[in-house]
């Protein structure tokens, strides 16, 4: 199945392309049992095939003792995670969310307004020298170097 969905992404063959895909996110326990290599899928269709789990429970339902692709579809899920929403960090009371939340968070109680209408809202300042990034590789070394573990603490 892996060699067919390379080889059909190599000849353009976008139906067969994703007919492998799908056969390959039904069957990937059977596939991993098979000591198939897997990590030869190139980076492009792998994230492709990552869309499929969108659920993080179908990863944690892979049986890959081995950790062949588990590791690298929480990595792609967590992702897409955070690429679909802005991450902050707020600069006083240190809180990361998404700009969503902004509103919803509560913040120090001495950032606490009271808007127009008469509601109150806290006054979240974004921490400008926040990087999501480094606050990822952070949590991943926290994290044994488990991309699992990662997204759990983040997710």
């Amino acid at each position: 199945a892996v060699s067919i969905l390379i080889s059909s992404d190599f000849l353009k063959m976008d139906k067969l392309v994703r007919q492998s895909l799908e056969y390959i996110y039904k069957n990937l326990n059977e596939i991993i049992a098979t000591n198939c290599n897997v990590s030869c899928i190139p980076d492009l269709l792998f994230r492709q095939l990552a869309k499929y789990f969108h659920n993080p429970y179908k990863i944690e339902q892979l049986h890959d003792r081995k950790n062949k692709i588990r590791g690298k579809l929480f990595e792609y899920n967590l992702k897409q995670l955070l690429t679909d929403r802005k991450i902050i960090r707020c600069q006083y009371c240190h809180t990361i969310m998404s700009i969503e939340q902004i509103e919803f968070i509560p913040c120090l109680s001495e950032r606490l307004m009271i808007k127009i209408n008469g509601n109150f809202s806290f006054q979240h300042k974004i921490d400008s020298k926040f990087n999501i990034n480094d606050w990822i590789k952070e949590i991943h070394l926290r994290g044994e170097n488990s991309w699992r573990n990662t997204f759990c603490s983040i997710w």
